[in-house]
């Protein structure tokens, strides 16, 4: 199935700059109040060196828009006027409002920016709050819940209560009212959106971005910069959907190199044991990773990237009931076919260890009741995840920007880790891999207008992974003596299970897997946009494209069901 979304807008005013940079603008005034023209107007950003040029108008007025995040130095230089200096933070939607009041030559003058106030109602996490916040398993979307109007869907229900949230399609977080699957996730600027499954769960791609999915986020906590919650009221360039907008913007290389290493453990040795167990269950858990960034070029080109890893390891066991060997042969004798799936599946040397009250053969036919008996089987419950990100900066000709970032999430759940009973032939897990790429290119075409062209790619892959069935189970297929598979063994070409669920009553163990299988998707959003901004007088104007297809490749297998 393929579907296919275009859009074109234009519009006016004093507007934030695209999706993943600022707007700088003001005024300037002599030491009387009256306006400044024709004043040279230069903003340079600390970290990297990139540095833009304006002027002021007849007016007074001056716009640097779509300006990258981070910190900057603002000049303005007229004759007869000592420079004007003042240091600005600007953060991504940001318009900032930096005002200049010269003074005579002989004297300069430093200002300290605050942050002034947004058109849309919006909420910055800033790299600090990232960094020194507490986060459960390292997943920054915590923060968002922190917002005005975001209500939190847990594994309990909506705030703690109410219906089981794994019900509820969403990236489990409802802003305003709206459900989940009407976020907007951007990263970078570019959709980090499943089209398929917006939901929380392990197959989807905004899960994985997000941290709804166990595990780490698709992209590490350390390699954010910040990212805007714009929970009402964002403009129209975002679009898509009708709930919040959460802007995600990740670090750059700098002239400076820095670096980091991570490594968190945990175990069972400060865990409690459960009243029921004899022994503390194992549990191991092993968090690591890194960052580097820098230089390539000095004020030209940068490189920043990021890793972060894994591991998860985890003892479980689950009860079974299953019938007795007497129970199967009364079976066997009302059918020799089911019988010989019971055997095959119940009798199997991994299931054994339950106690049985047994009666004779003939007793059970006659009661109708078959003898029971539980055991206590392990369950595999394992993750290993790796994130992968990559970023290059380069200053272009004419103070042009070129941007790319490449992510890259793997995720394998061990057999069990979705659903099982520890019956061989029951435990399914799961693979995912998901991969966002953003080329982004900005180029000023003169003092006041610019183009800016953003080209995105996001590929989403997960699948269920099936553990074989016995192949006893599978050898009983042979005594079908009708219809077309008379004689053959059970099978599937799709999966190493050919067993439909089989649910025996009385409280009986199933037989198989209670999950829909093969599920495996292959789904692509290409995305590409354009936008032109020009400053005229008061005015910001911008105008542009958004092209958005998206690809999708799904296999379900309801035969087996």
């Amino acid at each position: 199935m393929t579907k296919t979304f275009s859009s074109f807008f234009v519009f006016a005013g004093l507007l934030a700059a695209q999706s993943i940079t600022g707007t700088v603008q003001g005024v300037i005034e002599d030491p009387s109040g009256a306006r400044v023209p024709g004043a040279k107007v230069t903003i340079v950003e600390r970290a990297k060196g990139y540095e833009r040029s304006t002027g002021s108008d007849a007016a007074g007025r001056y716009t640097l828009p779509n300006l990258p995040v981070g910190d900057y130095e603002l000049r303005v230089e007229q004759g007869g006027f000592a420079r004007f200096v003042q240091a600005v933070r600007l953060s991504v939607n940001q318009v900032a409002e930096v005002n200049a009041r010269l003074v005579l030559s002989g004297q300069v003058e430093i200002n300290v920016i605050e942050a002034p106030a947004l058109l849309e109602v919006a909420g910055l996490v800033d790299q600090r709050r990232v960094r020194e916040l507490p986060l459960n398993g390292r997943n920054f979307s915590q923060l968002i819940n922190l917002q005005p109007g975001v209500a939190v869907i847990s594994s309990h229900g909506l705030l703690g209560g109410g219906p089981d949230a794994a019900g509820i399609q969403g990236s489990g977080m409802f802003v305003n009212g709206a459900r989940g699957s009407q976020n907007n996730f951007l990263f970078d600027g570019g959709d980090a959106n499943d089209p398929v499954v917006p939901g929380g769960t392990g197959a989807s791609s905004t899960a994985a971005f997000t941290g709804g999915a166990p595990g780490i986020n698709a992209v590490s906590v350390d390699a954010i910069e910040e990212f805007r919650v714009i929970t009402s009221g964002a403009s129209a360039e975002f679009g898509r959907s009708s709930g919040a907008v959460i802007n995600v913007i990740t670090k750059s290389g700098t002239n400076e190199w820095h670096g980091s290493l991570l490594h968190f453990l945990r175990n069972r040795a400060l865990n409690a044991r459960n009243t029921f167990e004899a022994a503390k269950p194992g549990f191991t858990q092993n968090n690591f990773g890194g960052t580097l960034g820098g230089r390539i070029r000095q004020d030209r080109t940068f490189f920043f990237a990021s890793y972060e890893g894994f591991r998860q390891r985890q003892a479980v066991t689950v009860p079974n009931v299953i019938p007795s060997p007497n129970t199967i042969a009364a079976v066997k004798q009302q059918n020799a076919l089911l019988g010989a799936i019971f055997e095959g599946y119940y009798a199997a040397p991994a299931v054994r260890g339950a106690v049985f009250n047994e009666r004779p053969v003939e007793q059970i036919l006659l009661s109708q009741q078959p003898v029971l008996g539980t055991v206590q089987l392990p369950r595999g419950n394992g993750i290993d995840q790796n994130a992968w990100l990559g970023k290059v900066d380069q200053t272009t000709w004419r103070d042009g920007r070129l941007t790319g970032r490449y992510q890259l999430f793997e995720g394998v759940g061990l057999n069990g880790s979705v659903s099982g009973t520890g019956v061989p032939g029951s435990n399914v897990g799961y693979r995912n891999r998901s991969q966002n790429v953003v080329l982004n290119h900005t180029q000023i075409l003169g003092a006041r207008q610019l183009n800016e062209f953003r080209a995105v790619f996001q590929r989403n892959s997960p699948r269920t992974t099936i553990e074989g069935t016995p192949e006893a189970v599978l050898a009983a297929g042979r005594l079908r003596t009708t219809g077309p598979f008379a004689g053959q063994p059970f099978g599937d070409p799709n999966t190493a299970n050919g067993l439909p669920t089989i649910a025996p009553g009385f409280g009986i163990t199933p037989i198989g897997y209670d999950t829909t299988a093969p599920n495996q998707r292959g789904v692509n959003t290409y995305q590409v946009s354009n936008t032109f901004t020009r400053v005229a007088g008061g005015h910001t104007i911008k105008g542009g494209f958004e092209l958005r297809r998206i690809q999708e490749n799904s296999v379900f297998s309801f035969r087996l069901r």
